[in-house]
């Protein structure tokens, strides 16, 4: 992990009220035990090094985000939310059975969404049908709630899925600027198809971890950015997807300042990292 102290200083005017909208929290594996097959290995990220970053950063809120390493089992991030002070949120991923005394619990520490795996579900050999009606009963319970369902997925899955995420009746958050990766087969056209979208729907999308766009590069990056926000500029979010995994290393300060290239005009820019995140977590 990437100390602190060589972590690049933000190069623009940080806004009051700075949401990161998409960090993952680990804790001691003796306590909290990774899934079967877990596509990872432990990271060693712990609750005290983000806040450090986010100090850093003068990150006011945060949302915390289930990572796969977990599955459903929400423990850790729950138990991390406890001992945090400034304002924050939560993105679960959803247990098989669940009761709405539970949810009703969930909403009342701060959870604002559910998440799907569609990674995962893939590998273990769902159909696009399985999906979708993955994704209708995540709505079912998010609806009453007034939750959103979050998407983590490959892009190619995300492209297949554009007409069902389009009659969503609740919000769709999209990570990773859709996962629309090169490296998939994912090109220019695929990713047209996705702007329109967001352009023409009520779903989000994550500006988060630029370097899991394979082949990663700056350039495009900045080209899918832009196009998003010009699509969709109130529905636009950021984080810093901490502590990107597999690669520790990076330099969280470095990649904030991405956003300079990504959204130039600084009204858009604080409304994606202030106004945009309060609206879709709740925050005050």
């Amino acid at each position: 992990m990437r100390a602190v102290k060589q972590i690049a200083h933000p190069e623009f005017v940080v806004p009051e009220g700075l949401c990161d909208t998409h960090m993952h929290v680990f804790g001691p594996v003796d306590d909290y035990p990774a899934v079967a097959n877990a596509r990872y290995d432990w990271p060693g990220a712990t609750l005290e090094q983000y806040l450090d970053i986010a100090d850093h950063l003068s990150i006011a809120r945060v949302v915390f985000v289930q990572p796969s390493y977990y599955g459903a089992d929400n423990r850790c991030m729950f138990d991390a939310m406890r001992r945090v002070s400034r304002p924050h949120r939560a993105v679960i991923f959803l247990p098989d059975e669940v009761t709405s005394r539970e949810l009703d619990a969930m909403h009342e520490i701060g959870v604002r969404g559910l998440r799907l795996d569609l990674f995962r579900t893939a590998d273990e050999g769902a159909s696009l049908a399985d999906m979708e009606m993955m994704l209708d009963r995540a709505a079912a319970l998010a609806a009453p709630l007034g939750w959103h369902v979050e998407i983590y997925g490959p892009g190619h899955i995300t492209h297949q899925m554009i007409a069902a995420f389009g009659r969503m009746r609740v919000p769709v958050s999209i990570n990773h600027f859709g996962y629309m990766s090169q490296a998939e087969g994912m090109g220019d056209a695929h990713f047209q198809d996705f702007v329109s979208l967001v352009g023409s729907s009520g779903c989000w999308v994550k500006l988060t971890a630029p370097y899991r766009l394979k082949p990663a590069s700056a350039e495009r990056a900045t080209w899918m950015g832009r196009q998003l926000i010009d699509a969709a500029p109130d529905r636009i979010i950021w984080g810093t997807d901490w502590p990107h995994i597999p690669q520790g290393s990076l330099d969280t300060g470095a990649l904030f300042n991405e956003l300079l290239n990504w959204c130039p005009n600084e009204a858009r820019r604080n409304a994606i990292l202030v106004d945009n995140p309060a609206r879709l977590y709740g925050f005050d």
